[in-house]
């Protein structure tokens, strides 16, 4: 029997697996990049918040059991207890940690202790398995990944079980064809420029684009030398926060397995994240997307200098470790129902391996760069107006697009969370709530530090003052659609909609560089455009522009003092019934992500009681300046 806390939402989360489904090249990242499932349940918890309970009782203590160890203490009984007789766990975080997350001093036993005791206890026919997948840049075997490890060499007896580490940070792009002297990448540069040149009708934009066709044409030698060459500094990075027990539990958000800031977090050393854990199917698709990690370390491609994997038994300890010869990949297709919520499970996998096509995040750092690049070109030439048909053309939705990536076969659904997320928020009705760290993304000190050159020379040329930062307009070309479709409907907001924003502080700590001031300004112009493009009808009501997005917008951050290095939840809420919970920031980004899509109606309600609604009451500022 359908659970009745999730009437009338199911369709939204079919409508959001319809819609990549449609865009799944030959259908082949289904359980693989996305996949929907049911019978899933979500813990009773709802909603794993830290530093503090889902109420705010302690503050301004803090627990010695953070809900971050509770969540993955509850993965550990629920996965030995229901899916006993076997043992897989992946964790992933993005870089190593002295600290250790599975050793809270107030579980007894810890657990660490509680995994130990289940691995030495299987049966002599299993072969316990645990990967551990990094981010950050480390050369295996290093000498202390994290006490977590140490504690599995020195207490696991069971000579049958193994240990998977690697660091996943790809240094370079894919060795490139070439094609008719020119290599693919800017075989596509052109593809698109070309169809930016056939279909865009503002001058402007139009001129900025042919300008840089020609660039490329002249210098295709040097982009493509530059794009092939071996490089330290990486262009993407596992960026997932995710740990999963014998595809029957598991736990993701945007915590990161780190013992200071969620495990164990004391006045000075906190931040404000999220996180969910569930068991059910979900579980195993998790593990799932990590196989494709793990299937790109079995052949890792000479141009990728930083990336590295090691194994061995967990009885020879560290000294054991040696070099990935076959990958561990999970493939148990046991049936599991433990409840009635349904989940969508979205990824970012990049398909950076693959032999015969681009890269996936190749199309996005080609799009945030020329749509940012674009913008402050304009800006320049007073034709912002000119913006959203960029926007427009180059989208998913677009047909002539769609071909261009098709010839290069790089598959849209490799980059499911960040497609659905602009699907999502361009449906909403009433209220879309964003908590992440910032909407701009500082390229030069980011994974996609490799393009930082790019931006110097494109500014140099085109005569711009642009500070580098990457914006995504995909999303705020789907939010211009959502306030404008609140603003016919309900001018006066009597039926209370809002789009809620918690980022972090400003400049400070794991900060936010962009004011709210500057947001709303971004979000008026993307507006303005698209009904300057005739995407949209004339601004529908009296009230002017600028003075409804006050009304509507609420962009907030922490106070001051309520943590320390501020917001890093990575929270996207539609009409509070359709949540992502997950890695992936708003921000532009070119990282392996993944996270969950759910409706159910219980976790969500309890989440905007007891932890929203305390939190824009009395515990953040509304930022408007």
């Amino acid at each position: 029997m359908k659970n009745t806390n999730n009437i009338n939402t199911c369709k939204s989360l079919a409508t959001l697996y319809k819609k990549i489904k449609s865009l799944d090249f030959n259908k082949q990242m289904d359980k693989v990049a996305y996949s929907f499932t049911s019978n899933n349940k979500l813990s009773a918890k709802g909603f794993i918040t830290t530093p503090f309970d889902d109420d705010w009782e302690l503050y301004p203590k803090y627990s010695k059991i953070s809900e971050f160890a509770l969540g993955i203490d509850e993965c550990v009984k629920k996965a030995t207890t229901n899916a006993s007789g076997k043992c897989f766990i992946d964790l992933s975080t993005l870089a190593y940690f002295a600290g250790n997350a599975m050793n809270t001093e107030s579980l007894n036993p810890s657990i660490e202790e509680k995994i130990v005791n289940y691995i030495n206890n299987l049966p002599s026919s299993v072969t316990p398995i645990v990967r551990m997948t990094f981010g950050i840049p480390i050369r295996l075997p290093a000498k202390s990944i994290s006490y977590f490890t140490t504690y599995l060499y020195e207490n696991v007896k069971n000579p049958k079980a193994l240990i998977y580490l690697a660091n996943v940070a790809p240094s370079t792009f894919i060795p490139l064809k070439k094609d008719k002297n020119k290599s693919s990448i800017v075989g596509l540069l052109l593809d698109l420029l070309d169809l930016a040149q056939q279909q865009l009708k503002g001058a402007h934009l139009k001129k900025i684009l042919l300008q840089v066709r020609d660039l490329v044409e002249f210098e295709k030698d040097k982009i493509a030398a530059y794009f092939s060459a071996s490089g330290l500094k990486p262009t993407a990075w596992n960026h997932s926060k995710i740990f999963a027990f014998n595809g029957y539990a598991a736990m993701t958000g945007g915590g990161n397995f780190w013992q200071t800031t969620n495990t164990q977090p004391s006045d000075n050393l906190t931040v404000l994240n999220m996180g969910v854990n569930l068991t059910g199917p979900a579980a195993g698709d998790t593990h799932r997307f990590l196989n494709q990690i793990w299937k790109y370390l079995e052949n890792i491609p000479e141009n990728d200098q930083v990336s590295n994997a090691v194994q061995g038994r967990m009885i020879d300890g560290r000294d054991g470790l040696t070099k990935l010869v076959k990958a561990p990949i999970y493939n148990d297709n046991t049936i599991i129902k433990t409840g009635d919520s349904d989940v969508l499970s979205v990824s970012n996998v990049m398909n950076i391996n693959a032999k015969d096509s681009l890269p996936s995040h190749i199309i996005w750092i080609i799009k945030d760069l020329f749509f940012n690049l674009s913008k402050e070109y304009l800006k320049v030439h007073d034709s912002v107006d000119e913006f959203a048909e960029l926007v427009e053309l180059w989208d998913e939705d677009n047909p002539r697009f769609l071909m261009i990536m098709s010839k290069y076969k790089i598959n849209p659904a490799w980059s499911a969370s960040r497609i659905l997320r602009k699907e999502a928020v361009k449906s909403a009705n009433s209220n879309v709530i964003f908590s992440t760290q910032t909407f701009d993304l500082d390229v030069k000190g980011s994974a996609g530090s490799q393009i930082a050159p790019l931006i110097d020379t494109l500014k140099k040329y085109f005569h711009i003052d642009w500070n580098g930062l990457f914006v995504p307009y995909e999303v705020l070309n789907s939010l211009a659609y959502f306030i404008y479709k609140v603003a016919a409907k309900d001018p006066f907001l009597k039926e209370k909609q809002s789009l809620e924003i918690l980022c972090s502080y400003y400049k400070k700590g794991w900060s936010d560089d962009l004011r709210a001031s500057e947001f709303k300004i971004l979000l008026a112009e993307q507006i303005k455009s698209l009904i300057s493009i005739k995407k949209l009808p004339a601004w529908p009501i009296q009230i002017e522009l600028n003075t409804f997005i006050n009304s509507i917008v609420n962009y907030r951050r922490p106070k001051e003092n309520l943590t320390f290095y501020g917001n890093h939840a990575k929270l996207v809420m539609i009409d509070s019934s359709l949540c992502y919970i997950g890695s992936d920031n708003v921000y532009p980004n070119y990282n392996y992500q993944h996270g969950y899509w759910f409706d159910d109606k219980r976790a969500i309600n309890k989440f905007l009681k007891k932890y929203w609604a305390p939190l824009k009451k009395k515990f953040s500022e509304k930022e408007d300046k």
